[in-house]
């Protein structure tokens, strides 16, 4: 969830920045939905969101993407690989419900130098390809 307190001894890391932003009131509970997760972090202020209740967000989307999500079956460069994640037709089927309110989107943990490289990066490539076209036809 990118909520801890402080990992490996330091407070700003890519497992603290979004406790950081929460800790310095620069966004609310209120405006954060989480999906995917498999560990279990109570502390996490944000309602964590099944698959099926994706297509209830409105408002204006920042989507953001952390490719350790997807199952390390289907997509095992990351840093932090953990069983039982989504598939990448989860990650399609959560951007065509959101696309048309997305204000921005970022895709963050693809690490190619980890797991097989080649199969991740066409992976990430198609599914950049594919949202970029989604995007440039949301008029």
């Amino acid at each position: 969830t990118d909520f801890r307190d402080e990992f490996m001894g330091l407070k700003l890391n890519h497992a603290t920045w979004l406790r950081r932003l929460y800790d310095e009131n620069q966004i609310k509970k209120e405006d954060v939905y989480i999906f995917g997760v498999r560990e279990n972090y109570p502390e996490v202020p944000f309602e964590i969101l099944d698959i099926n209740e994706v297509e209830n967000l409105s408002g204006r989307i920042y989507l953001s993407i952390d490719f350790d999500v997807i199952n390390p079956e289907e997509f095992n460069s990351v840093s932090n690989p953990v069983p039982m994640g989504c598939s990448v037709k989860d990650i399609y089927y959560i951007f065509e419900k959101v696309y048309k309110n997305l204000l921005c989107m970022d895709f963050v943990e693809f690490n190619p130098l980890r797991g097989d490289a080649l199969t991740s990066a066409t992976i990430f490539a198609f599914i950049l390809r594919d949202f970029l076209v989604l995007l440039s036809d949301k008029g």
